[in-house]
């Protein structure tokens, strides 16, 4: 019986040794995941304010041709 349970032991052995290193891998890739999606967020964040940006500038000069074009009216009905 005893050569039994050293089977048992070496093959319970090798099953944790098995699960440690799939945790590792999976840990491995998890991390590796969250630091890429943590950077694209950064990215998508700063491409969305920089749109916003853009938007915001395009709206004040848009503004601004608007005022010019109602003063040049204003002077034509002088």
């Amino acid at each position: 019986m005893s050569w039994l349970m050293d089977s048992v032991e070496t093959q319970l052995s090798l099953d944790t040794v098995s699960r440690h290193l799939i945790d590792a891998v999976i840990r491995d890739v998890v991390c590796a995941r969250t630091e890429h999606y943590s950077q694209l967020e950064a990215t998508e964040l700063a491409a969305a304010q920089r749109d916003q940006r853009e938007r915001d500038e395009t709206m004040v000069d848009m503004t601004a041709a608007e005022k010019d074009d109602e003063e040049q009216a204003s002077f034509a009905l002088l």
